[in-house]
């Protein structure tokens, strides 16, 4: 996960043999193997963790305790650490109390959570997509690169062997000139994405468990429906990147490996689809 090593070489800031203090944004579904690879790695303090599902919050904490008790693990108990259910108050009390970031959230929060992160200097890892649009991506490097911070998006498919083997291939020359790639992914199971009968969707109470306001976050205000969240939300543009951003985000980097440095120039163009929202009080 974190390459914890790099954060210490030519980084101010505590010395290499201290821990380094975690705060983690979303800690449910996808945000748990976050947390756990965490709580096993003997160098690192989980300080804080923020979360907009209780029901989530709890099978988390669950897991925690039993992985914690059984593998005899020496860091505290998740349940202990500082909860918020607002990563945005998180950062204002407890900033000074961490030096890095997980962002394990639905797509549409990444690019604000870790735009505060970085803002404030610390160090961050993303989930995949990065971001919702290409514009947000070149912001969040622009960022990083004036803060100095190293950062990390999670794109376990990059680290397969069969990936790997394809670009050993190719460097070696053994296809010839590759003059196309094709990649191409399976359609989203029902767990994921389910196609409404009819637009628009009716109004549905959330779950007494789901802060659906801080859910919704700096995306535009609409009635909670299932078939959103907690889990569904993927196919949807407000709030995910569809299967470009579920699977094309693996299968899809192969072909970032053999572009010449360079080649895509028109910063100008791309960067209109820049989404720095202000919506909601989750300007950054």
């Amino acid at each position: 996960m974190f390459s914890l090593s790099r954060f210490s070489i030519g980084q101010a800031g505590p010395a290499a043999n201290s821990k380094l203090n975690v705060a983690c944004i979303g800690i449910g579904n996808r945000g748990w193997s976050a947390v756990s690879e965490l709580m096993k790695d003997p160098r690192v303090n989980i300080v804080t963790v923020c979360d907009v599902d209780q029901a989530l919050v709890h099978g988390t904490y669950k897991k925690a305790a039993e992985m914690k008790k059984s593998s005899e693990l020496t860091c505290a108990e998740l349940a202990t650490v500082p909860f918020f259910a607002d990563y945005r108050e998180m950062f204002t009390r407890l900033s000074d109390k961490f030096d890095a970031v997980t962002v394990s959230t639905p797509d549409h929060h990444h690019y604000p959570a870790a735009m505060m992160a970085i803002q404030r200097g610390k160090h961050v890892y993303v989930e995949k997509p990065l971001t919702h649009t290409v514009g947000e991506a070149r912001a969040l490097r622009d960022a990083a690169k004036k803060k100095g911070i190293v950062s990390q998006m999670g794109n376990q498919g990059r680290a397969t062997e069969g990936i790997r083997l394809m670009k050993e291939w190719v460097d070696a020359g053994v296809l010839g000139e590759v003059r196309e790639m094709q990649a191409w992914s399976p359609t989203f199971s029902d767990h994921y994405f389910r196609r409404p009968a009819a637009l628009p969707l009716p109004a549905q109470t959330p779950p007494s468990t789901l802060n659906w306001d801080l859910w919704l976050g700096p995306a535009e205000k609409r009635s909670y429906h299932e078939s959103i969240a907690p889990v569904r939300w993927r196919g949807w543009w407000a709030f995910g990147n569809g299967m470009l951003g579920v699977l094309a985000m693996r299968t899809g980097k192969r072909l970032e490996w053999d572009e010449p440095a360079g080649r895509v120039t028109n910063d100008k163009a791309l960067n209109k689809y820049v989404q720095v929202t202000a919506r909601n009080g989750w300007k950054v």
